[in-house]
């Protein structure tokens, strides 16, 4: 298992998710940001995205490698140390979107079928990688599962998962 050290950032996240969520309202949907609200935060969800009287809940993740690895990372222990389950394991959120800040591609994958394949251990063949993160003087160690974006889309029936060219879009604000 590699280990990477990461200093904890959380700015160019956010920047990242104001352009999903401008790129989603521009398409007609409705979103609320719930990062902040104590509530859904221990639910792993960031967003609700509306249109009529559908409703999704949104984890999102923001990543700068999928385009030199091809490879998605999942989250499975998010603290070593304090014995924290990952996003893939806990999230409430009814969608993962995850948005390559390289090629501007936005990846969206609903969680259950993805836990379920999973659980199957037919994404458990991936390359596992630790992650230690600075916060401070202290740091935290992370557990991660990376799998080729060629197997997801693969082996995730079509409903399940979705992937729209974000780059071109310049929504307000964005440079």
């Amino acid at each position: 298992m590699s280990t990477t050290q990461f200093p904890s950032s959380n700015a160019n996240s956010n920047r990242h998710q104001r352009t999903v969520v401008l790129w989603l309202k521009s398409k007609g949907f409705a979103v609320k940001d719930v990062s902040a609200d104590p509530v859904f935060q221990t639910q792993d969800i960031d967003l609700i995205v509306m249109r009529g009287a559908a409703r999704r809940t949104v984890e999102f993740k923001a990543d700068n490698v999928i385009g030199k690895t091809g490879n998605l990372v999942f989250e499975i222990v998010s603290n070593l140390e304090r014995a924290t389950l990952g996003c893939l394991m806990y999230s409430k959120a009814d969608w993962l979107y995850y948005y390559d800040v390289q090629s501007g591609h936005l990846h969206m994958i609903r969680l259950k079928p993805l836990r379920l394949l999973f659980s199957s251990r037919k994404l458990k063949s991936g390359s596992w990688a630790s992650a230690q993160t600075a916060v401070g003087q202290t740091a935290y160690t992370t557990i991660n599962l990376l799998i080729p974006l060629r197997r997801i889309k693969d082996d995730m029936p079509a409903n399940d998962y979705r992937w729209y060219d974000l780059s071109s879009f310049a929504g307000e604000g964005e440079s």
